[in-house]
């Protein structure tokens, strides 16, 4: 339940922020798609490291570890 809503929350995200980059901060569409793609990097990065972390300290742990990162 708890991944499924990390999921939304970053599909939410990836849409809303665009838009409002551009009208709130004044952004290009070039400084927008720029800021996106480090944040779509970080999360691939993300993922990759948590699958290894997975498979070498357990999933408990990782999250854990997940939850501690994010505080």
């Amino acid at each position: 339940m708890m991944v499924t809503g990390a999921q939304g929350s970053s599909y939410a995200l990836t849409t809303f922020l665009p838009t409002f980059l551009k009208t709130e901060r004044h952004m290009t569409s070039v400084g927008t798609g720029s800021y996106l793609f480090v944040l779509i990097l970080g999360a691939f990065f993300g993922f990759l490291s948590g699958a290894y972390l997975a498979d070498a300290i357990g999933r408990r742990n990782t999250f854990f570890v997940s939850v501690l990162g994010s505080w």
